[in-house]
């Protein structure tokens, strides 16, 4: 037996009915005796003999991962949505996946069986790039210089406009 180190959300998700299950029938379906159960919040692995201890060790790094998906400002107001809340439920239904949103540190972490996790990190990416909100922040002194931009404009485009109508009315 030896102590395993995983993310805690992937400990979470093995520790419930259906990671155990789906890791002891990975295990199962490769002729591996080997099983892993979570204890006081840690993962171990039993085996049957060293040789297999090391090999399911290995496959378990294969076969979980976690990837960090950074975000910015632009996304704050996305991520704090119902339809992020809704999504991530999405996500992890049907999977062995888990999805934190941390935003002090402005990051989320997906984490779970690795296919589910590269596909999830994918769909993740594409709704950033879709839902980012833009924030203009305009100071007083800016405003006034934009009005003046603006009035210099609109003076140039009155003066083109009278001078074409008065080269129409003289034709």
């Amino acid at each position: 037996m030896q102590r395993v180190d995983v993310h805690p959300q992937v400990r979470r998700l093995l520790s419930t009915n259906k990671g155990e299950n789906w890791l002891t029938e990975d295990f199962r379906k490769r002729d591996i005796a080997a099983l892993v159960f979570i204890k006081d919040g840690t993962a171990h692995l039993i085996a049957k003999d060293k040789g297999t201890l090391i090999f399911a060790d290995n496959l378990l790094k294969q076969l979980v991962s976690t990837q960090n998906i950074s975000f910015d400002d632009s996304h704050a107001y996305f991520l704090r949505s119902t339809s992020w809340s809704q999504t991530v439920q999405a996500f992890e239904a049907p999977g062995l996946i888990s999805v934190h949103t941390d935003h002090s540190a402005k990051k989320i972490e997906v984490a779970g069986r690795t296919s589910d996790v590269d596909l999830c990190a994918a769909e993740i990416l594409e709704l950033l790039k879709k839902n980012k909100t833009i924030i203009w922040i305009i100071r007083p002194k800016h405003t006034i210089e934009v009005v003046r931009l603006l009035k210099k404009q609109e003076s140039s485009i009155n003066k083109d406009i009278y001078q074409g109508a008065r080269y129409a009315h003289d034709s």
